[in-house]
């Protein structure tokens, strides 16, 4: 595994960073900003991840914003309220991490906003007792556009389109790593350290159906780069990976076809004037901005299945029963897709709260009248119930409406790497392997969006923890004596880089 490859180019830098995620670009800026040379390398064509995929929002305390309107709350509050969402569906948190993030997330925040990251709220959010919800403007995309530029800014050797594929020892340490180009391959060095802040496995069929089961196989992921490499690295190196168990899987709308306003360049005078139009125009004119987005990136409540909507595939065919996890059977339906089914009566009664279609919890709740407006691409009407559904006829007159297509998706979520408090990946659950680092995943820290839709199918804290472990772990890595400088920043952990 060792051997030098004779064809690799050579690169070296202080610090290595798998990964250009939300997490990736934090470490990599953490880095930088204390002189560090950087390299970052990332597997897809650009920089984003799955942060670039999230809704993006991010569940916060004594946050400017919640200070600005006279909120008085504590990261105490928060912790004990976040015990309350697992509790209803019988997943253990963990205690540790959920205190390392309500301890973390309002000073993480601020590191967002002084990127130029632009928030709106704080919004409600039941069971949180006090408006913690900050929603990204206008998306998740504004995370990858200011961090990435502010990366580049600080001297951060970006590179696309290359796979890290092992990491190299010398004398028992992590080196570097080789990786993949479409130059052929290349060889990083890294004097310091290297960070690994790559994907779960959800887009390989084969770890799906091994740590999830078969019924997983032919599922589709949220990301499609995400295969598992940097999981296949550790575990090369001795290592091994905790909680592949965990998932989040749930029924989403197809994406709507692009338009505009989902192009919008985030930077900070558009996303601020945004804002302020938020805060301070009437609703009336704010909703049609705001369900153009909420009906394009959430998905359908549970609500209208178990008020007794049909799921039927592309041929019309009732396939199963509608409450019983039926997102795996999507998933074995033709072009996995499958149609929401309700007749006018029900159409009616899900005009609005508490009957909602799909919702951003405290800050706008999506009708009916909203997907017919917004979603002419999947929303359609009918006079009678022939077309859409064959197999499963009912004698009804009333007009029948089909939204479609849903498809099941999934995003597998475990601890990261088995590691201590340093969070040095460990060979054997035992001796940590020397300046090889990871930033620990999310861990049931959620709760489920309805009966039987997965496990901790929302984990609303994962934005806020990806940015804030990148960027404790690019603190760790130590470089040779003649760079070892303790470092204190003022309001920042301490550490050596």
């Amino acid at each position: 595994m060792n051997e030098p490859s004779p064809a690799a180019a050579k690169l070296a830098a202080d610090v290595v960073v798998i990964g250009g995620g939300g997490s990736g670009l934090a470490a990599a800026i953490e880095a930088a900003s204390l002189g560090r040379s950087v390299v970052l390398v990332e597997k897809a064509a650009r920089l984003g991840g799955s942060t670039a995929l999230s809704v993006g929002s991010i569940t916060a305390t004594n946050t400017p914003q919640q200070l600005r309107q006279g909120i008085l709350d504590s990261p105490q509050a928060h912790f004990e309220d976040l015990q309350k969402f697992n509790q209803g569906v019988g997943l253990a948190d963990n205690a540790k991490l959920s205190r390392l993030l309500v301890d973390n997330v309002p000073e993480t925040v601020r590191w967002l906003m002084s990127m130029g990251v632009e928030f709106f709220g704080p919004m409600n959010e039941l069971p949180h007792r006090k408006p913690r919800m900050h929603v990204v403007l206008p998306n998740s995309r504004a995370y990858i556009f200011h961090l990435g530029r502010r990366a580049r800014a600080l001297g951060v050797d970006i590179r696309t389109s290359v796979r890290a594929s092992a990491f190299i020892v010398a004398d028992g340490r992590v080196t570097g790593i080789r990786c993949q180009t479409p130059d052929g391959p290349l060889e990083i060095h890294a004097r310091g350290g290297v960070v690994l802040c790559s994907g779960d496995y959800s887009a390989s069929e084969d770890k799906r159906a091994r740590y999830l089961g078969s019924h997983m196989k032919a599922v589709n992921p949220v990301n499609i780069h995400n295969t598992g490499d940097g999981q296949d690295m550790v575990e090369a190196l001795g290592g091994s990976v905790v909680n592949r168990q965990l998932y989040l899987a749930g029924i989403r709308f197809q994406a709507p076809p692009a338009k505009w306003i989902h192009n919008l360049p985030p930077n900070r005078l558009l996303t601020r004037c945004m804002r302020l139009m938020l805060e301070r125009l009437p609703g009336a004119i704010v909703r049609p901005f705001i369900m153009s987005f909420l009906t394009g990136i959430l998905v359908p409540s549970p609500k209208l299945l178990q008020s007794g909507a049909m799921l039927v595939n592309r041929n019309g065919e009732r396939f199963g029963d509608e409450l019983d996890a039926p997102g795996p059977r999507i998933a074995q339906q033709p072009e996995q897709i499958a149609y929401l089914v309700f007749d006018a009566k029900l159409a009616a009664r899900f005009s609005g709260w508490p009957n909602y279609v799909s919702t951003a919890p405290g800050f706008a709740y999506a009708s009916i009248a909203d997907y017919r407006r917004n979603r002419k691409d999947i929303f359609h009407e009918a006079a009678t119930s022939r077309g859409p559904c064959r197999q499963h006829r009912r004698s009804r007159r009333r007009a029948h409406a089909h939204r479609g297509g849903v498809q099941h998706v999934a995003r597998a979520g475990t601890d990261g790497q088995d590691g201590g408090r340093p969070r040095a990946v460990r060979r054997d659950r035992a001796s940590p392997i020397p300046d090889q680092l990871h930033r620990r995943r999310c861990r049931r820290v959620g709760r489920t969006a309805g009966p039987r839709q997965g496990r901790a199918t929302r984990a609303r804290p994962l934005c806020s923890r990806i940015f804030r472990n990148g960027w404790r772990a690019a603190r760790r890595p130590r470089p040779p004596p003649r760079m070892g400088v303790h470092l204190r920043t003022p309001g920042r952990p301490q550490g050596r880089v």
